[in-house]
């Protein structure tokens, strides 16, 4: 049985490893991105189909 228990702490610790790599990934993401200000379009007619 304690074979069994290396493979699951394997597996457990591939589950943490790449947990971690995601939050890494997802921290240098938010924090690499640079401010754009936002143009003002012009406004789009609503185009009603006619019946």
């Amino acid at each position: 049985m304690h074979p069994f228990y290396v493979i699951r702490a394997l597996g457990g610790a591939l589950f943490v490893i790449g947990s971690l790599v995601m939050a890494w990934n997802v921290w240098k993401t938010v924090t690499s991105g640079q401010a754009v200000e936002e143009e003002a379009l012009p406004a789009q007619p609503i185009l009603v189909a006619a019946e």
